[in-house]
């Protein structure tokens, strides 16, 4: 008789390098000791060994494909072999739905299933099918009480604020120490997105600098994101999703720019501050002077067949204007209200209402777990689906203009970070920023309003019109 062995463990702890040789529910039997004992009795039998399937450090209980339990399937159904032998039946299946599949194949293709510490399996007959089904059942419920067990270890370890973690987290050496060149990456980056910066500009700045994510990818705006909205950066200790209390490691930021950052990423307009870079100054900045439309940029062509850059109002065919040329007035402009004493310290004056930040999060928080409690309240069949859904829309929205608050009082006034090396270098700064970044500074300073002027080519200063934001 031709017999396949079928060998697998869910963490091997030597392939990853670990100490221990296995965890317990795989009862000390790596896929080489489960192979040997498995050829012993194929040989005390008198079958031949046709193949072995294994599936190494791959987990029955998680749901994740097995490719060689399905190879194995696919020979079995094609009658390529006689009978199929395992250590334990728990190493062919922990889920119902794999224990069905391999009742379905063996029965089909009259295959009997012999193990080495669990018993032999006949499908032919309702009694062997009923034992499989108990069997797995078992294995079912060992692996629910090994998750619940796990589950509750975390939940402990997250309470006692200890660092853990499966990999190097950037920022930090393997041991929770600070590795500073990273984390004053980190930091800088925390000040320029509360500042404007996109997420965008950010990463492409990372991936100039040469330095990688801990995975060795590349930086993207998605994981500059999740690793800004990180509360381990601020010594905070989070399990699923929520923060538990603080944690025993150095903060890399602290925990007001931690919530200023995560009510910023998280505002419901972020699209246009943080995550959207534009390439032009003005694009949906400037406003047309007959309609009060934003201009966007465009390339337009001359009659003889030149092109030339230019905004146009989004509106309609109402007026363009030469891009070079009005960016170039605007800047010069804006720079001569931020060379001036007076004015400067009227852009930088903080004129946003007082607002108690801590009772926003505060309301948040228990917004949030209203929002969570409606899921109980629908099992609980207190709620039906449509109420479930108008009561949510209702806390999101709620949520929502929190966050919006939360957000604005967050960000932080794009002219502090152009006056970061002294009022003498803002010239050279202005020149090194990006022009998204120019034009969240020219939001804060003024509004630009381009008006019809005379036909001909020529650039008409008086007819731009640039007004204060700021109390003269």
């Amino acid at each position: 008789m031709d017999a396949c062995i079928y060998t697998r463990i869910s963490h091997d702890a030597a392939k990853k390098g670990g100490v221990d040789a296995e965890p317990s529910d795989d009862e000390g039997m790596g896929v080489a000791r489960q192979e040997e004992d498995c050829r012993a009795l194929v040989d005390r039998n008198g079958w031949t060994v046709a193949h072995v399937y294994t599936d190494n450090d791959i987990s029955a209980y998680s749901g994740a494909v097995r490719p060689d339990f399905e190879a194995m399937l696919d020979a079995l159904k094609r009658g390529q072999y006689d009978v199929l032998v395992c250590w334990h039946t728990d190493r062919l299946y922990r889920s119902i739905k794999d224990m069905e599949r391999i009742i379905e194949v063996c029965e089909l293709a009259g295959v009997p299933i012999r193990t080495v510490n669990g018993g032999d399996l006949d499908l032919s007959h309702a009694t062997g099918k009923a034992m499989a089904r108990i069997l797995g059942s078992v294995s079912r419920m060992e692996s629910e009480h090994k998750a619940e067990r796990q589950r509750r270890a975390n939940v402990q370890r997250a309470q006692a604020g200890g660092w853990w973690s499966s990999h190097r987290v950037f920022g930090y050496t393997e041991d929770a120490k600070l590795l500073e060149s990273e984390a004053a990456m980190i930091r800088q980056a925390a000040t320029d997105v509360l500042a404007g910066m996109s997420l965008k500009a950010i990463a492409r700045r990372w991936n100039d600098s040469g330095v990688a994510s801990t995975r060795r990818a590349a930086w993207n705006s998605t994981r500059i994101k999740r690793l800004l909205l990180n509360p381990r950066y601020a010594a905070l200790r989070s399990y699923r999703g929520a923060v538990v209390g603080p944690g025993d490691w150095p903060a890399i930021i602290d925990v007001d720019t931690h919530h200023g950052l995560s009510a910023v990423l998280r505002d419901s307009d972020r699209g246009t501050r943080i995550s959207y870079e534009r390439k032009y100054i003005g694009s949906f900045r400037y406003l047309c002077g007959r309609c009060g439309a934003p201009l966007q940029h465009t390339m337009s062509t001359h009659a003889d067949g030149r092109s030339f850059s230019c905004y146009r109002c989004t509106a309609a065919a109402h007026l363009s204007r030469s891009q070079p040329e009005l960016d170039a007035y605007v800047e010069a402009v804006v720079l001569s209200h931020l060379r001036d004493d007076t004015k400067l310290a009227a852009i930088l004056a903080d004129r946003r209402d007082a607002v108690d930040l801590n009772e926003l999060h505060a309301r948040r928080t228990a917004l949030v777990e209203s929002k969570d409690e409606l899921a109980t309240l629908f099992t609980d069949g207190v709620l039906d689906g449509p109420a479930v859904r108008r009561e949510s829309a209702k806390i999101s929205a709620k949520i929502s203009s929190i966050d919006t608050v939360l957000a604005e009082q967050a960000r932080r006034n794009p002219v502090a970070e152009l006056l970061k090396d002294g009022p003498e270098m803002i010239e050279t700064r202005w020149t090194a920023m990006s022009p998204d970044m120019k034009g969240k500074i020219i939001d804060r300073v003024c509004t630009v309003t381009v008006n019809p002027s005379p036909r001909g080519r020529y650039f008409k200063p008086e007819c731009i019109d640039i007004t204060p934001l700021f109390p003269s």
